[in-house]
């Protein structure tokens, strides 16, 4: 509610927001507003982060980027970090496009999911915010919650592009895209059939480039597969011999 009451007061060209705990690089401003005026179909921009504070997670969390990339990586997962956003106010209003109160843990997925449909979004390949991280963030406090709406968002957005998911299905997808751990080797393999399942849909009618399509799920699978160490050397092997290590 808080955001969207701050988008109607707004009266400027371009909207940025961070939250109240992290760090704004000093150069954050004049990197975006630079891109947003040299991509005027871009209506969204992201950036990286680089996390501190809990020593279990730090150094420079990366993103898609690309407008196709993106948009592909979009249907695993949050591929815009809501803190480093700037966006174009004349494209938020010309869609009507405001946070829906009811994603009340995931209100930013959500709204990418639904602009995607209208306009560009992208990532720029910089630092933008330093990412406080510490154990009583809301991120880590509801995470459960936050991974079943992200799921439920995921599974109606594949609907849209023709994948109909049950509820065992949407959160499979949605642990994939995360890249959470699995439990066996024969769950790596139905994650890789499935990437290349949902790739392969991104990439009918050359509505997206394959090859940017590829880079994103590769990340995807990457990501997988190093979080998935428990499983043992045959990790290491099952990625070395998958079409999507080569991005």
């Amino acid at each position: 509610g808080t955001l969207n009451r701050g988008l109607d007061m707004l009266d400027c060209e371009f909207v940025v927001r961070m939250d109240a705990d992290d760090l704004c690089v000093r150069q954050r401003l004049q990197w975006q507003v630079g891109y947003m005026e040299q991509h005027p179909d871009v209506g969204i921009c992201g950036g990286w982060m680089r996390a501190f504070g809990d020593w279990r997670m730090r150094g420079v969390v990366r993103y898609p980027s690309g407008v196709d990339s993106v948009h592909a990586a979009l249907a695993f997962c949050n591929p815009i970090s809501h803190p480093t956003v700037i966006m174009r106010r004349a494209l938020l209003e010309r869609h009507a496009l405001r946070y829906d109160p009811a994603c009340r843990r995931t209100e930013d997925l959500d709204l990418w999911l639904r602009a995607v449909s209208h306009f560009d979004i992208d990532n720029i390949d910089r630092v933008l915010v330093r990412w406080r991280n510490h154990g009583s963030s809301v991120t880590v406090n509801e995470q459960s919650a936050m991974e079943l709406e992200a799921a439920q968002l995921l599974s109606r957005y594949l609907a849209r592009l023709g994948l109909q998911l049950d509820e065992e299905a949407a959160s499979f997808h949605q642990r994939v895209g995360q890249g959470r751990r699995l439990a066996s080797i024969s769950e790596l393999k139905r994650a890789e059939s499935w990437l290349e399942k949902v790739s392969a849909i991104l990439s009918k009618d050359g509505k997206l480039a394959r090859h940017a399509v590829h880079r994103a799920v590769s990340m995807i699978g990457w990501r997988l597969c190093r979080n998935c160490g428990n499983l043992g050397p045959e990790v290491s092997s099952a990625w070395r011999n998958s079409d999507l290590s080569t991005a």
